[in-house]
């Protein structure tokens, strides 16, 4: 039976046939300018044969006509609004009013009433996704419709540097894509949501990798997640090739590489400072790696003297061995450092001023160095 409703889902399904058949119309009426001049003389025509009131009904109709044809030039089929490249963010709940205003301020259309008009008519309010979308021409209010309900959303540039805690990843997230950066830390912190993943840890601290990304303007958080554990996992297990052992989990090597990549950020260093710390743990010597204090007390300063005496599982100077789980999110090259550490005998190491370390086989070797980078300092500033 044909019905109203019948037409509208059939409109709904097959709407870019009225741009192809709008666009015959539009042929068709512009092939009025081709015969303006005979129009010129029809109306010359009238005004000596008729009387006004048919001439007047004959300009009434020629004016609707006209009418007509400016308006589906103007708002349906010609492109409008603003040539230059804009950006539109529309929210998961946003109105179709709030993004027609939106849409008409950007000037990507002119209308906003009738673009309305259309999302309830051929109910595409329901399809609108939600996302950034960048309009870098002219578009024409069907184009516009066509970007929103059909997934033209851009994805965004997303960087994770190496390094990053679980919290400074929610806090880009949200700074980037508009992702509810606590949500997002409850989600990575649920133990049963980390079991499922058979990752070996009360969170995902460690396991997602850090990389440039592309994601969509308020993802879903969980989609999130998967690509950088598949990320995490396809450079572990697929790059560098890791098989667990019994003296190398994959806890262990997380952990261990998370301490090596806030330790330094010179490559050349990394398998060095991989060396410290398997030697200290093969004499059981603590860490007393100031980056695991810092992380156990939430610190956003350097680590002080009194700082080293706090008890916390992830103070390195008080326990033995590596800390409870990782400290951050460690890249390619510190887990690279882990699995193949230089071959030296080196106990200590510390920090010079341009970011390298000094590195010493002995406490009296390493207390020279501290001592006499002090001097040069002192005499520097002199």
């Amino acid at each position: 039976m044909f019905t109203i409703k019948n037409l509208k889902n059939k409109l709904k399904n097959f709407w870019h046939w009225i741009i192809f058949f709008g666009s015959a119309i539009a042929v068709f009426f512009s092939s009025i300018l081709l015969i303006f001049y005979k129009i010129i003389d029809w109306l010359t025509e009238l005004f000596s044969r008729f009387k006004p009131r048919k001439i007047l009904w004959s300009l009434v109709a020629l004016g609707i006509l006209f009418l007509f044809s400016l308006f589906y030039f103007r708002v349906v089929t010609l492109p409008t609004g603003n040539p230059r490249p804009v950006a539109i963010i529309i929210n998961h709940g946003d109105s179709v009013q709030k993004i027609a205003l939106q849409l008409k301020e950007a000037r990507v259309i002119s209308n906003s009433n009738f673009f309305i008009l259309l999302c309830k008519l051929f109910d595409w309010d329901r399809e609108i996704h939600a996302g950034r979308y960048d309009f870098s021409d002219n578009y024409s209010i069907f184009r516009v419709l066509r970007k929103l309900t059909q997934g033209g959303a851009t994805a965004i540039n997303v960087v994770i540097p190496e390094g990053a805690t679980l919290k400074q990843i929610a806090g880009i997230l949200q700074n980037e894509i508009n992702l509810d950066s606590n949500l997002f830390v409850q989600i990575v912190s649920n133990q049963s949501f980390v079991d499922s993943l058979k990752i070996p840890g009360k969170t995902l601290e460690g396991y997602l990798f850090p990389n440039t990304y592309n994601f969509y303007w308020q993802q879903d958080i969980k989609s999130v997640i998967y690509r950088m554990l598949e990320e995490f996992r396809k450079i572990v297990y697929d790059s560098l090739k890791f098989v667990e052992t019994p003296q190398l989990s994959l806890k262990r090597l997380v952990t261990l590489a998370s301490l090596i990549e806030k330790e330094s950020k010179r490559p050349d260093e990394l398998p060095l400072i991989s060396a410290v710390f398997y030697n200290r743990l093969k004499i059981d010597m603590p860490l007393q790696c100031d980056p695991t204090v810092s992380y156990g007390l939430g610190l956003n300063r350097p680590v002080k003297p009194v700082d080293l005496q706090v008890k916390h599982p992830y103070n390195t100077y008080i326990y033995y061995g590596l800390p409870p789980g990782p400290i951050c999110n460690p890249g390619t090259l510190s887990l690279r450092a882990v699995l193949t550490p230089a071959p030296v005998s080196y106990l200590y190491f510390v920090a010079k001023r341009d970011g390298y370390h000094i590195f010493s086989n002995t406490l009296d070797e390493h207390n020279q160095a501290i001592y006499n980078m002090i001097k040069e300092r002192k005499a520097g500033l002199n």
